[in-house]
């Protein structure tokens, strides 16, 4: 009901902690992100998600531009090194970058190679497996603004189109929530 945060499929949104909850399972909230016309919107896939490499020549006006200047992510996400030596976009701002080339954690969280998932005191969360997207193709709105593929267009309270994180999502009534395909939504 907060109008602004999603959770990946599976998860389930804990707005009064701010996290998402899939058994013991605990990520950070996701911010929803308007579509834009142009530049194109970019949002995250749900869990795993992939990174998204962006060339230097398709300049996001909102981008975080990742150490060489050759490569940006979207904003609120981080640059991580990659095994290849190249850079890809972990979904969460501040993100810890594990030194597996692999992996990403949460800010505050650290990785743990061995135990395969994010640490920070006795919270555990699973961590987000990084994987260099091939190429990147989208969603086009009704209102010729686009999302990226994997993702569903939903139109927003203002009449603008936004992106949920999921592939063939169910739009709430709402405008501002979505669930995975196949759910029905509940916003009370």
């Amino acid at each position: 009901d907060d109008h602004v945060h999603c959770c990946p499929n599976g998860y389930k949104c804990d707005l009064s902690a701010g996290t998402c909850v899939r058994g013991n399972h605990v990520l950070s909230l996701f911010t929803k992100q308007p579509a834009k016309n142009p530049p194109k919107a970019l949002v995250l896939n749900d869990n795993p998600t992939p990174l998204i490499e962006k060339s230097g020549e398709n300049t996001l006006a909102e981008s975080v531009v990742c150490p060489g200047g050759q490569s940006q992510c979207p904003d609120g996400t981080t640059c991580c090194r990659m095994q290849s030596g190249d850079y890809g976009c972990c979904p969460y701002p501040k993100a810890v970058c594990c030194s597996d080339g692999l992996h990403c954690c949460p800010s505050g969280y650290r990785c743990d190679i061995a135990e395969g998932e994010c640490k920070k005191g006795a919270d555990r969360v699973q961590w987000i497996e990084k994987v260099l997207a091939k190429t990147r193709e989208e969603v086009t709105c009704s209102d010729g603004s686009s999302c990226p593929q994997g993702s569903t267009c939903c139109q927003l309270a203002s009449g603008n189109y936004g992106c949920c994180p999921l592939p063939q999502a169910v739009c709430c009534d709402d405008h501002v929530h979505c669930c995975p395909n196949g759910y029905t939504c509940d916003v009370s």
